[in-house]
């Protein structure tokens, strides 16, 4: 029972932490009825025991007026450099082993068209030299939900420069070391970036992006490692899926009804046949195949094609659990 009541607590934390990663020890140490020793003894052990990454910060990527684009890429595991390659690119956010015609799905997150050319053209030359030298190529257009949280359409973009660029890449790695002493820093930053922030203030950068609303919110990324994952109950398998609605002039109200669905992780709006592509995390198959009947029973949707992910290569922000899931969606408007 005692076992039971450690477990119980360290998923209570990690959902605290996805909500707000900036949450104070103190605080903790009131909700839990805890020391806060105990307190910093349990997130320590969730760190060490590679459960949470890292802390991170979800981006309001509409007032960036950020794109995303998939890659889906034909590779053989005898063929390593392709996935080598790929995790020297910053832009990358995600590589996911698949099942189907291809064998890697790859989400880039740039600044603009240009840089997103800039990195194809580097990748056309390491593809080119793979046996089959196939990719394909999945623009986004819109984004409505990304890591668990809801996007408003409302949002106006915001012009931001190179200066301000390079700080919010510096604040998505540290956007408070005090906060997280586990935090190793040399795993995190080289040693130009270690030049970078120590000129700047960074905690008056972060109130300004704050200001700006251009941080939608703080919270964690997990370590996908299978291990890790049996924490999870709710959401330890993953599945890209493209949906198509009854009437092509739905894809909006569907998007906006799909984003308050808790196994919907991430949403995007793309100019393909399938029109909406949705990243869906479930428990198992059996939990997968009641979402997709329960899509089909209350939604207008003609078909939906689906991926099923097989092996995670990056750390991923998703809810711990399908109440912190549902609570989100719930609670936005």
């Amino acid at each position: 029972m005692q076992r039971f009541g450690i477990i119980s607590n360290k998923m209570k934390l990690l959902e605290i932490l996805y909500l707000n990663s900036r949450v104070q020890i103190s605080s903790l140490s009131e909700d839990f009825n805890l020391s806060r020793q105990s307190i910093s003894k349990m997130r320590k052990e969730l760190w060490e025991g590679n459960i949470i990454a890292s802390p991170a910060i979800i981006l309001n990527q509409r007032m960036l007026n950020m794109e995303n684009y998939f890659m889906e890429i034909k590779t053989n595991p005898a063929e390593p450099e392709v996935l080598s390659k790929l995790k020297k690119i910053p832009e990358v956010t995600s590589v996911d082993g698949i099942i189907g015609n291809y064998a890697l799905i790859v989400k880039f997150e740039v600044r603009s068209k240009h840089r997103f050319a800039e990195i194809l053209n580097e990748l056309d030359k390491q593809i080119a030299q793979t046996s089959f030298q196939s990719y394909r190529i999945i623009e986004t257009i819109e984004i409505f939900k990304v890591g668990g949280f809801i996007f408003d359409s409302k949002d106006s973009v915001y012009a931001i420069n190179e200066k301000k660029w390079g700080i919010l890449n510096l604040l998505k790695k540290n956007y408070n070391l005090k906060r997280w002493p586990e935090r190793i820093e040399n795993e995190f930053f080289s040693g130009e970036e270690y030049e970078k922030f120590s000129k700047i203030n960074l905690s008056r950068e972060l109130d300004g992006f704050l200001k700006e609303k251009i941080i939608k919110g703080f919270t964690i990324s997990f370590h996908h490692s299978s291990s890790s994952m049996q924490l999870f109950d709710d959401f330890q398998m993953k599945f890209y899926m493209r949906i198509k609605p009854l009437n092509i002039g739905s894809y909006n109200d569907l998007a906006k009804k799909l984003t308050h669905e808790s196994n919907v992780i991430d949403l995007f709006r793309t100019g393909e046949d399938f029109g909406l592509f949705a990243v869906i995390r479930a428990k198992n198959l059996y939990e997968f195949k009641n979402f997709i009947y329960h899509l089909y029973s209350d939604y207008k949707i003609l078909d939906t094609f689906t991926t099923v992910v097989v092996d995670e290569h990056y750390d991923q922000i998703f809810p711990p659990t399908l109440k912190i899931a549902k609570e989100i969606c719930e609670n936005i408007s």
